[in-house]
């Protein structure tokens, strides 16, 4: 039997990295399938918005830094700097879900699931700070194995326990309980296992923590702002719900219809080892190598635009409607606009990464803030004139202008 220390093949990293993270995308998806089909219009209508809120709030957890965690092959911070900093931004996202709650003045019953929501994309948030350093020491597949895990077993107690109590509130205490004992079992245990292996450094210290703040912070706004960018269609429809402008489950549908925008980011994540072979390829000063990473991953994921728009015209509102149990036909030109706008983001995504690994990615929040005051500015209009038809063409819109103003910064940068 393989142990945990045995260096495992490039084939078994791979497969488990697209596992993991393929899971791990689609838990969302698994969730609201056992939500549509157990519990009312209302109550899909909270979990929704709970969802998009704590996708939110987790950027603030992650602080984005597993990407820059990932990228650092000279080991400029150790891994306990890493953890470190990541203890300080898992309270500021509960702290920053508390403030959130108290300022919308959500009824008790709303503001306990957005709670639970966050507390588990905290654990989950706190987790991925090792899932870095796996990810550096080239153990993916360390990280595809507890992802897996992770997502099964949440996906199975909760689920478990929308059938038995038919509430959302059961489920959603037992979805953050679930990211506990995961993380427990897995990226804990992986750790305390190879840590001997690669000997973590112990001299961190409160200067160079400070300074890994200052590396990451561009990284985090720009996360922080993207998340909000995706999410100001769904706040406009809570809040429209809410005032009775929109119908009971108006969220929902909008929620089911967005998450076919994030396929191609799962192709995407096909590619993820090679970003950091674009970081080594990069600080050897091998350039031409660089951009023929880049050129490779955009020509496939062109490849699988293509198939999935064409997969989506024909086969994508009546696939949603037979998943979700709910009729979603009337939905399929803002379906096709959230998906174009999925494969804007997508490569705007690659371009991002390409900046990260120049360390240049301080430069893409000129990018990131002139998006969201556009979106800002139109999406309450569009989705109170529009619905979800409203909320699709501000979400589209809004990744051109950002892929836009991406490719300008990456154009410059990589000179």
């Amino acid at each position: 039997m393989r142990r945990i220390t045995d260096k495992p093949s490039q084939k078994s990293i791979y497969i488990w990295n697209i596992v993991g993270s393929v899971s791990n995308s689609l838990m969302s998806v698994f969730l609201m399938i056992f939500v549509t089909r157990v519990l009312n219009d209302n109550q899909s209508d909270v979990f929704s918005i709970a969802w998009a809120f704590g996708m939110q709030a987790s950027s603030i957890g992650l602080f984005q830094v597993r990407l820059y965690q990932a990228t650092d092959v000279t080991e400029k911070y150790d891994f306990l700097g890493y953890r470190k900093l990541r203890y300080y931004t898992v309270v500021a996202m509960i702290a920053y879900t508390i403030i959130y709650i108290l300022y919308r003045r959500y009824s008790l019953y709303k503001a306990t699931v957005i709670l639970l929501i966050c507390l588990g994309k905290a654990i989950e948030a706190f987790s991925d700070v090792y899932q870095g350093w796996f990810q550096q020491k080239e153990r993916l597949d360390l990280a595809g194995k507890s992802q897996t895990l992770r997502v099964f077993f949440d996906v199975f107690v909760f689920s478990v326990c929308l059938f038995v109590f038919h509430n959302l509130l059961w489920g959603c205490i037992s979805y953050a309980l679930s990211h506990i004992i995961t993380f427990l079992i897995m990226e804990n245990r992986y750790y305390i296992a190879i840590k001997t292996i690669y000997q973590p450094k112990k001299d961190n210290s409160s200067s160079s923590l400070f300074q890994l703040v200052i590396s990451c912070l561009p990284l985090f706004m720009n996360a922080f702002i993207i998340n909000n960018i995706f999410n100001l269609p769904k706040f406009a429809i809570d809040r429209y719900t809410e005032s009775g402008l929109l119908e009971a489950g108006t969220q929902t549908h909008y929620s089911i219809l967005f998450m076919p925008a994030s396929v191609l980011n799962l192709a995407f994540i096909v590619f993820r080892p090679l970003i950091t072979s674009m970081a080594i390829e990069w600080n050897a000063g091998e350039k031409t190598n660089f951009l023929r990473i880049i050129q490779k991953i955009a020509f496939y994921l062109f490849v699988f635009a293509v198939v999935l728009m064409i997969g989506s015209w024909f086969f994508g509102c009546p696939v949603l409607s037979f998943i979700y149990n709910t009729d979603l036909c009337k939905y399929q030109l803002p379906l096709l606009i959230l998906i174009i706008g999925g494969i804007i983001n997508t490569f705007m995504y690659l371009l991002d990464n390409a900046i990260t690994v120049i360390r240049k990615q301080s430069y893409l929040i000129i990018a990131y803030a002139v998006t969201w005051v556009y979106a800002q500015s139109v999406s309450n209009i569009f989705v109170k004139s529009m619905g979800i038809l409203g909320g699709a063409i501000t979400f589209a819109t809004s990744m051109a202008l950002l892929f836009f103003c991406t490719f300008i910064i990456f154009a410059f940068a990589q000179r």
